[in-house]
């Protein structure tokens, strides 16, 4: 044989008010509470510790969020200053690398100019012989032909 209690009706999702409370109590139990009843004052009770947790819930949950809101922007602040020296020193690398590649250059430029100016000296050495080859040559056949 089921009892009162075995098909309980769910309670309600809030019981904000004394009344809403009665009526859950003579739902459940068939029982009558008066206003004045001193469950009703547990309940008066209860009701005020639960909406103070509920406040000091907020209150440490927005100082929580604050806490992590300023973490993240702390983290974030981190995280951008490691990516620019990062980068700054990635960048550097790659200037450094390019210096080195232009003193080379500069150095196998500057190689190639002098073995220029070398054979430059030599073409005129060369040129100056043959003038002076020619000069003589032209010197005898003219004295060959007088």
């Amino acid at each position: 044989m089921a009892g009162p209690l075995d098909d309980a009706p769910p309670p309600p999702v809030t019981m904000d008010s004394i009344e809403e409370l009665r009526t859950y109590l003579w739902q459940q139990h068939q029982v009558t509470v008066d206003h004045d009843d001193p469950v009703l004052l547990v309940h008066t009770i209860l009701r005020l510790s639960l909406d103070e947790q509920r406040r000091i819930n907020d209150q440490y949950n927005r100082a929580l969020s604050q806490t992590v809101r300023d973490a993240s922007q702390d983290f974030t602040k981190d995280v951008l200053t490691a990516i620019d020296a990062f980068k700054a020193e990635a960048l550097g690398d790659v200037v450094r690398e390019r210096i080195k590649t232009m003193n080379e250059t500069a150095e196998m430029a500057e190689d190639a100019i002098r073995q220029f100016a070398r054979l430059l000296r030599t073409q005129k050495i060369l040129t100056t012989l043959n003038i002076l080859a020619v000069v003589f040559v032209v010197g005898v056949l003219s004295a060959l032909t007088l």
